[in-house]
């Protein structure tokens, strides 16, 4: 399944969420593997709750995603994402390996930025969906997705993505 909620931050609301991750330290991303430039180019850092709720608001407007006897898990920190130009994300699974086999889910969203490229790519069911950049949208898609973000062509995206795993609940977490 995935969902899209075009409208999900205001654009201030986008703004305050840019305006605070570049105030922040931002570095090269890496991979569980390491620095891996041939693989993704970008900036990023943690950001623990970059809106007030911002958790509750995403888990409240995923709420139509359900896996019977689980639930949707804490989230971990944010991580914000700069996009400069050429900047990209190859093609990749983010729950690929025992580190990561925990996410179920994965979130983006889009904060904006006047810049050309930078979409994100999903490879579901057999079909290949691109969304190009809505300010404020929220994407949600399973962990397990083939995706990449294109290269940007110009100008500079920003993103704000985690992941959410599940957690088994009622009668089954207790066997």
């Amino acid at each position: 399944m995935i969902l899209h909620h075009p409208s999900f931050l205001s654009p201030v609301e986008c703004q305050s969420v840019v305006d605070l991750g570049l105030s922040s330290v931002l570095t090269p991303a890496t991979l569980v593997s390491g620095y891996r430039p041939e693989l993704r180019v970008s900036q990023v850092c943690a950001l623990t709750e970059p809106l007030p709720h911002l958790s509750e608001r995403v888990k409240a407007a995923l709420a139509e995603v359900r896996v019977p006897g689980y639930e949707l898990s804490r989230f971990g920190p944010w991580q914000f994402g700069r996009y400069d130009l050429g900047s990209f994300f190859s093609w990749h699974r983010d729950n690929d390996g025992e580190e990561l086999a925990h996410r179920y889910y994965s979130v983006v969203i889009q904060l904006g930025g006047d810049y050309t490229g930078g979409e994100l790519e999903i490879q579901w069911q057999g079909e290949t969906l691109l969304w190009e950049p809505i300010l404020g949208s929220l994407i949600l898609f399973p962990s397990s997705a083939l995706h990449q973000v294109r290269p940007v062509l110009s100008g500079t995206r920003y993103s704000l993505v985690n992941w959410i795993g599940l957690v088994r609940v009622g009668r089954a977490a207790l066997l």
